[in-house]
């Protein structure tokens, strides 16, 4: 019987400086499980991974007779995914459908019967589950354990899947060869594979947003050092760029991860591959994070250390069952990233239960007092985390919107369940805080106006998120500017259910390039008149806006420019220098680091995250 299995990857909607598709991890290790068994190579056969979205009938039209069709979930392939085995089922009706990942919510007869082309699910782990289910299809003895079905117009009897303790059963997809037919297919197109490798599976935390440690019932499982190893090799060997592990707290064993890290190293100075690293870091943040994090970016294969905060309000972290490291010792590491020559950066996640409008602005002022930088994103609300529960829901009065993703095709759209407004903020509130999160996010962190706002916090006591609601309040207004084509249609995004437009990254590439590349002249002539209007006069501001132009690298190629200003302004607003009201000449240097990116706006949007932007300004001798 002929096999197929989907884990279809992203589609950001627009061109990003390469297309990505990531290798289809979960499902090759499904597939890798059982396949070892011999009833399951007598009775099938694996024809094909799909990873990338395209037309479903034409997808659905290259199969040859498929007997299975597999689909991975996630909230980005969901819609599409539900696509393509409805039109499966419609031109091959005996063909068995089959579902899984985080996207399914567990135990639910409702969703079964919403999707009546779905034929069964696997629920949480879902190696030994899948590899049950196969027996089953071929008519041999099988447990239903983990499973989901109909039967007799009902959901089946649930039992919890097998938990998988020793995952040395667990073959590797990479190194068994069952993606070498996506490395062939691919080979000499403008398509960018990715791997995503596990080290240790399962996570011991409870965040309530999250549903990791839930899908592997939270205790940690290692996998065995030398699959590791073999898994890195084979990135290197296949010459792939990007590995992101798929770890919920990369760290958390000391010196078997720090192993980890050399032997990363050791095999790109060896092979040239793989050039880059990715990871979510433990949640109890510590020294040696940053050690590693250090060793990493040396070796050019990491370009920011994060530390996970959501928010820094202690009953918002109850709320949501995580403990953060204290502030001293948020301080201590953010110290010592800074002197290993590297920033701190954090998520923030809005709004969570019991923050309020005042305490998130506090917590932005806090990290851009602490040269912080951070992302800002929205909650979403995922099918099997704890936050899903009518329970959760009603007593934090989670209110919530349905926002569709922006994609280049109309296929099939995917879309998401978006937190707007909670017992402790309303959703105008939040829809004002969350604008003032994005213009930090997108104009502040990445070198647009962060001069001008620390100027006015010094000389006028104005604090970063009051020159950004100000920010946010003219250009709201001001309907002729370019910086109002941009946020002007995000403003009432609660409302036109655009929240999930204001998470940054690669969706800032768009207003990057307008800004700072195409009408660059013009885009700060509107910054002038916006201090000139909402801000107290200033017999600076015409040094202060030629020191911002100047002091973001945006350029293609390097250069070297002297400017004149009436005072040392730029050693007055960036450290501890007293004012000097006297002529200094500042030389610039830019290093021109964008060759290897298609615009500026994809340089910016990867150096934000650790504001690597800047050019070199210092007093000329």
């Amino acid at each position: 019987m002929n096999v197929y299995l989907a884990q279809f990857s992203i589609d950001y909607g627009f061109s990003t400086s390469k297309n990505i598709l990531y290798f289809p991890y979960s499902a090759g290790c499904i597939w890798a499980y059982a396949n070892q068994f011999e009833e399951v190579k007598k009775n099938y056969t694996l024809k094909e991974f799909f990873v990338e979205k395209e037309d479903p009938e034409k997808l659905v039209n290259s199969l040859d007779d498929p007997k299975i069709f597999g689909f991975s979930s996630y909230v980005w392939n969901s819609n599409y995914s539900l696509k393509v085995a409805e039109l499966v089922k419609r031109k091959y009706p005996n063909c068995v459908t089959i579902f899984g990942g985080p996207h399914v919510p567990t135990g639910d007869e409702s969703w079964l019967k919403k999707y009546p082309f779905v034929d069964y699910v696997c629920y949480k782990e879902g190696e030994i589950v899948f590899y049950n289910l196969l027996l089953r299809i071929a008519g041999l003895e099988h447990s239903t354990k983990g499973m989901g079905f109909i039967e007799k117009g009902k959901l089946n009897k649930q039992q919890s899947p097998e938990r998988i303790m020793d995952l040395a059963q667990l073959p590797s997809p990479y190194t068994n060869g069952y993606f070498d037919n996506l490395i062939s297919k691919y080979a000499g197109t403008n398509m960018v594979l990715n791997t995503v490798i596990e080290t240790n599976r399962g996570c011991p935390f409870k965040c309530t947003f999250c549903d990791w440690g839930g899908m592997t019932e939270s205790k940690v499982k290692k996998f065995e050092m030398c699959r590791v190893h073999e898994e890195i090799l084979w990135v290197a060997k296949n010459k792939l760029e990007f590995v992101i592990s798929a770890d919920a707290n990369f760290g958390a064993f000391k010196e078997r991860d720090m192993e980890i890290t050399d032997f990363l190293i050791e095999t790109k100075t060896k092979f040239g591959y793989p050039k880059y690293f990715d990871t979510s870091w433990h949640k109890n943040q510590g020294i040696h994070l940053v050690e590693m994090a250090k060793k990493l970016m040396d070796a050019g294969m990491m370009k920011r250390y994060s530390a996970s905060l959501q928010s820094t309000t202690k009953s918002v972290l109850q709320a949501i069952k995580r403990k953060n490291i204290g502030e001293n010792v948020l301080l201590q590491i953010k110290e010592l990233c800074e002197k290993n020559g590297f920033g701190l950066f954090t998520d923030l996640m809005m709004p969570l239960p019991e923050e309020t409008y005042e305490s998130f602005e506090a917590c932005l002022e806090q990290c851009l007092e602490n040269n912080i930088a951070f992302n800002a994103v929205y909650t979403t609300i995922m099918p099997n985390a704890e936050m899903n529960t009518s329970e959760y829901r009603k007593k934090y009065g989670l209110q919530t919107a349905i926002n569709k993703f922006v994609e280049p095709h109309s296929w099939a759209q995917e879309e998401e369940e978006v937190v707007v407004g909670t017992n402790s903020m309303s959703k105008k509130e939040f829809n004002n805080i969350a604008l003032v999160a994005y213009l930090i996010s997108g104009f502040h962190l990445a070198g647009f106006t962060d001069l001008i706002a620390k100027y006015y916090k010094k000389t006028e006591g104005i604090t970063f998120t009051s020159f950004y609601k100000y920010f946010l309040d003219y250009f709201t207004k001001e309907k002729h500017t370019l910086v109002h084509q941009h946020i002007g249609p995000l403003a009432n995004h609660v409302d036109d259910k655009k929240t999930n437009r204001i998470y940054g990254g690669v969706r800032f590439v768009p207003m990057f390039n307008d800004l700072g590349q195409k009408n660059r002249e013009r885009f700060f002539g509107e910054v002038k008149e916006f201090c000139r209007h909402s801000l107290p006069d200033n017999i600076n501001l015409d040094d202060l806006i030629q020191l911002q132009y100047n002091w973001q690298d945006h350029t293609q190629n390097a250069f070297e420019i002297d400017i004149k200003c009436k005072s040392n302004l730029f050693d007055y607003v960036n450290g501890p220098s007293p004012f000097v009201n006297s002529n200094h000449v500042y030389s610039i240097k830019a290093k021109g680091k964008k060759k290897n990116f298609i615009s500026l706006g994809h340089f910016l949007a990867f150096a934000k995250p650790t504001r690597s932007w800047n050019t070199s300004i210092k007093v000329k001798s």
